[in-house]
């Protein structure tokens, strides 16, 4: 079913070059906030290909997703000698979504992929990001790690992107983020996750 995204407004931190912009031109947006992105109008169907996309994608985490939290990343490190080659993650869960996790989660990744298309997640401290791990405690897709930022989730598409939005671009130009993140609407995300949970519960 096709439906309709409405234009991405986003409440990010301002950063040195939007400061500078603005500074120089008085009738831009002058705060993060009035910041609005549009997608791009030559595109046909693209607010309709775009909102497929994240429908599917929240579908397929719908049933791959046994754990997901929104917390920090405290720690990583690399599998032992003796294990196939893997990451091992340790996360502060601010906020359970799905699932029952304690305070401290600790879920496995596996190794980059060579494919462009599909960078390899960024564990960076300080950064509040959600993580969904699957039955078997391993990081879903291996890459299912979002930065959570103005009320979107956000995956980067490209290694060369940075997973904080507001830290990679400067948003005082009308660019389509879906072109360099995999976005998500928290609202969404939630609502899909939580759903199955009490679903689940009720049945008990």
């Amino acid at each position: 079913m096709k439906t309709t995204l409405p234009l991405l407004a986003l409440v990010l931190l301002p950063s040195i070059a939007t400061a500078a912009v603005a500074t120089k031109d008085r009738t831009g947006p002058q705060r993060p906030e009035e910041i609005r992105l549009p997608y791009d109008p030559t595109v046909p169907d693209r607010h309709a290909d775009i909102a497929e996309e994240a429908e599917a994608l929240l579908r397929h985490y719908d049933a791959a997703t046994r754990i997901a939290v929104i917390g920090q990343v405290l720690t990583t490190r690399e599998s032992g000698p003796m294990e196939p080659p893997h990451t091992v993650v340790t996360m502060l869960v601010e906020r359970q979504v799905r699932g029952e996790a304690d305070m401290l989660l600790e879920f496995r990744v596996d190794p980059p992929s060579s494919d462009p298309q599909a960078p390899p997640p960024q564990f960076i401290t300080g950064y509040q990001v959600m993580a969904l791990v699957d039955k078997s405690g391993w990081l879903v897709d291996g890459n299912a790690l979002y930065a959570i930022e103005g009320g979107w989730a956000w995956r980067n598409r490209r290694p060369d992107i940075f997973l904080k939005p507001s830290v990679d671009r400067d948003w005082v130009g009308g660019m389509d983020p879906h072109d360099y993140y995999v976005a998500l609407k928290m609202e969404e995300v939630t609502t899909s996750l939580e759903g199955k949970q009490r679903l689940r519960r009720g049945t008990r």
